[in-house]
């Protein structure tokens, strides 16, 4: 089978920084009757689950959205944002992120949501099981809870999300910062 093009689904990118770490961007697909604004709703909900360990100088530099279709990418409506207090991270742990992954429940593509910017690193299993921290257990009960439209697959199906959060080092972001 081949591949999906990226343009199957709409998309949406929230742009955000922290510390000298430089720009990063995640990406939330979704389709009607979701809109742009019901997508910076969701995500200030999940920014607000996460924003205890956040750096504290994690801030959001914008919205960007992209029909079905296109690859054009157009300003979209942003979420109001987290209140970090999770102190500052050490320049050599801006490469870390948090990964939520899923499976698409019809077609079974898989999928993740990424976040960089946490100062919260878990044993050396590199992954938050269930228990293991009560913010992860909070995202992953959220992520969990399906949202018509919002968060969809590539294939623009609902999606299940595995019962852990991954943790790792971006090797691109590592080699970038040398």
């Amino acid at each position: 089978m081949p591949p999906l093009p990226p343009s199957n689904t709409a998309r949406y990118w929230l742009d955000y920084t922290y510390g000298a770490a430089g720009p990063r961007s995640l990406q939330v697909r979704y389709e009607s009757p979701a809109t742009d604004q019901d997508v910076a709703d969701w995500l200030d909900v999940l920014l607000g689950i996460i924003d205890g360990p956040m750096d504290s100088s994690w801030a959001i530099t914008g919205a960007r959205k992209a029909a079905l279709g296109s690859n054009v990418t157009l300003p979209a409506v942003t979420p109001v944002g987290p209140t970090p207090s999770g102190g500052t991270i050490a320049a050599a742990y801006y490469p870390y992120f948090i990964s939520g992954q899923f499976r698409d429940v019809t077609a079974g593509n898989k999928g993740k949501l990424s976040v960089y910017g946490l100062n919260l690193v878990p044993d050396n299993t590199y992954r938050f099981a269930v228990g293991e921290s009560t913010v992860m257990d909070n995202l992953l009960s959220f992520l969990q809870v399906p949202v018509v439209g919002i968060n969809i697959s590539i294939a623009g199906n609902p999606v299940q999300y595995h019962d852990y959060i991954n943790a790792g080092f971006n090797a691109y972001h590592q080699r970038k910062q040398r």
